[in-house]
């Protein structure tokens, strides 16, 4: 399972109720709103700890709220891969929820990982999290619900092009 659940944990994420402001306040909201999504975009380097250790992941947040999985890649074995949203909550906090698959060599999904995260900013250009993640098997079944926790650090302002 550590093979597995060490690069699905990555997808350190899951987690954020959008919110959004009435039209009256919408300016004031617009502009704390567009403040963090520009600190947050970007991608960002770390380890997510899981039960049996921590994992290396690289993630990219996007200004449109999307968040994907860029490391680790997909070997000849198989691999993971992952994305999600994510959302500011305050000036310097955002949350963000992230799907990942876990396949093998043939591409089939051998079992897949849900991930919410409560982020908050260290600065310009780091971050840790706090947050829950549930372990599934193909069919659905949950395997192991856990604690994770997160301490990333930016690596690259733009975030990447697109989702693998």
């Amino acid at each position: 399972m550590k093979r597995i659940l060490g690069p699905l944990a990555i997808a350190v994420a899951l987690g954020a109720a959008l919110t959004t402001a009435p039209a009256a306040a919408a300016a004031p909201e617009a502009v704390a709103a567009h403040q963090i999504r520009a600190k947050a975009a970007g991608v960002w380097t770390g380890t997510v700890a899981v039960p049996d250790g921590t994992v290396q992941v690289t993630m990219s947040f996007h200004p449109n709220g999307t968040v994907c999985l860029v490391e680790p890649p997909p070997g000849p074995d198989g691999g993971a891969e992952g994305s999600g949203t994510w959302t500011r909550t305050g000036p310097t906090t955002f949350s963000f929820r992230v799907t990942e698959r876990f396949f093998d060599g043939s591409g089939a999904t051998v079992a897949s990982l849900r991930a919410t995260h409560r982020a908050t900013l260290q600065g310009a250009n780091a971050f840790t999290t706090v947050g829950k993640a549930s372990y599934y098997d193909p069919a659905g079944n949950v395997l192991a619900t856990f604690a994770t926790n997160s301490s990333m650090k930016r690596t690259q302002q733009a975030p990447k092009p697109s989702c693998p």
